[in-house]
């Protein structure tokens, strides 16, 4: 028994970790190559976290690794989806044919954040309505303040935006995105601008080598060590202080199950926008643990989802989806707690315990007396 164990053990193919160009990946992003499983969260990185790491890059220091599932296409494991903004600036990269598809475990805000500066999709950053695009201004480059170099400007600021036009016209900045292409780059640096002596140019060559010569550690994976360890893999990255939220771990564990988390709350947001803006898909989760008669922490969380078969959290989730909005339309309402705007709500979190109350108001049947001790409650709470 012993000897089959091992045998059987020694045909998975161990983890093993390889430096390769961030930009062939950011490359093969664009190629529709390198993609995310559909259980991955979106694109969260706001300008700030974007210029943090171009300024890293620049300077030369680690940003840490990368974890990526090679598979063959018709093979796949999970469902996949492209880098956000791709559709935008490469509309065939869905039709690309690739031999080996390589899924984005950890390292997905990273590459897509430099997708997004040098292909420059037109689609907004979290927090905001409007796209940016990225700058280096030259003549803080020059003296080696790389952090003040570095600049994303919403193209929604047109003060802005014709301010960094004029630099560009008197070579004292350049867009990033220009370092995509080294032709067209060089062609410019050396041809085109008149600002920039000898030494500057040197400079800022190096810094283009840098950029485009950086190498990162990539563990590559395969499909061989099973769908259930992927996940438990993709999970444990948020022990070693990659931030995942409960929703992104319950969506990888609830694909074990064949349920798309982000297709439900994404059918949420549609049937009920004015309350989708208020809450979190967190909300609803944690309510279907109190149901269970669970404390809703995310240990607990995700034990409850694993124990609960597809029908079952089907059926609790557009339960919970019910109660929760029927609680934000009390909150709301001139009639309940009247806060006309969203902003006015004093603690969003309420909501979660005032949805298990109020359907259990109407499970008893219960009346108006009951309806007051919540609300003396809901006011005590707040």
């Amino acid at each position: 028994m012993q000897e089959v164990f091992v045998l059987q053990i020694s045909r998975i193919e161990m983890p093993r970790a390889n430096p390769e160009k961030l930009l062939d990946l950011v490359e093969d992003a664009y190629l529709g190559k390198v993609v995310l499983p559909e259980f991955q969260r979106s694109f969260v990185w706001r300008r700030e976290d974007i210029e943090e790491l171009l300024v890293s890059i620049l300077q030369g220091y680690f940003i840490g690794k990368f974890l990526i599932l090679d598979t063959q296409p018709e093979r796949a494991l999970f469902p996949w989806r492209l880098v956000e903004g791709l559709q935008a600036v490469n509309p065939a990269a869905k039709q690309s044919n690739h031999s080996t598809l390589r899924l984005i475990l950890d390292g997905q805000q990273r590459i897509t954040s430099l997708f997004y500066v040098l292909h420059e999709p037109k689609i907004p950053l979290r927090n905001s309505r409007n796209p940016y695009q990225f700058f280096l201004r030259l003549d803080s480059l020059m003296e080696g303040n790389i952090e003040d170099a570095v600049c994303g400007i919403s193209l929604a600021d047109q003060r802005r935006v014709s301010e960094m036009q004029q630099m560009e016209a008197g070579g004292k900045a350049i867009k990033i995105s220009i370092f995509r292409e080294p032709n067209k780059f060089y062609q410019w640096l050396y041809s085109e601008q008149k600002a920039i002596d000898t030494d500057g140019k040197d400079i800022l060559q190096s810094y283009h080598e840098r950029l485009s010569s950086f190498m990162v550690p990539v563990v590559s994976i395969t499909p061989e060590i099973g769908k259930e360890n992927i996940i438990n893999i993709f999970e444990r990255i948020n022990r070693t202080g990659i931030s995942l939220s409960l929703f992104d771990l319950a969506a990888a564990r609830l694909y074990l199950k064949g349920v798309d988390l982000r297709k439900l709350w994404e059918d949420f947001n549609q049937s009920f926008k004015s309350a989708s803006k208020f809450m979190k898909p967190e909300f609803i989760l944690k309510l279907i643990c109190l149901w269970k008669n669970k404390e809703p922490k995310k240990s607990v969380l995700l034990d409850v989802i694993d124990e609960m078969k597809n029908d079952d959290f089907k059926a609790q989730w557009e339960l919970a989806c019910a109660w929760l909005v029927s609680a934000y339309e009390r909150m709301i309402s001139p009639q309940g707690y009247g806060a006309f705007e969203v902003k006015w709500i004093p603690y969003t979190t309420l909501i979660v315990p005032l949805a298990a109350l109020l359907r259990e108001v109407h499970d008893r049947q219960g009346g108006e007396d009951m309806f007051r001790k919540i609300d003396c409650w809901y006011w005590g709470s707040v």
